[in-house]
């Protein structure tokens, strides 16, 4: 049935989402397209998979802040609820920030278990960026993002491409 309703429903909705002069009908594609998705993905609240979890952050980052957000699973890594929570709260500062501070309007979640265990976790965005050596690390990074996952065990890199958008990875075990 999800293949079915993707190949069809689903891409008429992105269809009438780029063709329509009508901004009222663009939202209203928007909205059914994105809770169709996360029916279809299964996403409940409290339960320990991730992918519908990011799936449901990103169609909250959607409705929010007008950005577009791709999200890219490899096999989908069986992880506890406190990694659960960190790294969706991760990724939704992060997608925040993206929309707030650097004008995004696309961003890709990318997930993946590396070889050596764990889970990799990329936000890559395409706003406007940052000179690292030149911004002070804020809130939002530090604690919403860096503190969520320092709780977990992992690690965060920032790297802000000025012009070129900004790529927050995170590692937990």
């Amino acid at each position: 049935m999800a293949r079915t309703l993707h190949d069809g429903v689903l891409q008429t909705l992105a269809v009438v989402q780029r063709r329509s002069p009508d901004p009222d009908l663009v939202d209203l594609a928007r909205e059914q397209e994105l809770e169709l998705r996360e029916f279809l993905f299964g996403f409940e609240p409290g339960r320990s998979d991730l992918g519908p979890a990011l799936r449901h952050a990103a169609s909250k980052a959607e409705r929010h802040h007008d950005l577009r957000v791709s999200v890219i699973l490899g096999d989908e890594p069986k992880v506890g609820d406190d990694v659960v929570r960190a790294l969706v709260g991760a990724v939704t500062e992060a997608l925040t920030n993206a929309t707030k501070h650097g004008d995004a309007t696309h961003a890709t979640v990318y997930v993946e278990q590396p070889d050596e265990g764990g889970v990799f976790c990329s936000v890559k965005d395409d706003g406007r960026g940052f000179d690292d050596a030149a911004t002070a690390e804020g809130i939002g990074i530090s604690r919403s993002i860096r503190g969520r996952i320092d709780d977990v065990g992992g690690r965060v890199e920032v790297d802000g491409r000025p012009g070129r958008g900004t790529e927050v990875r995170l590692w937990v075990p």
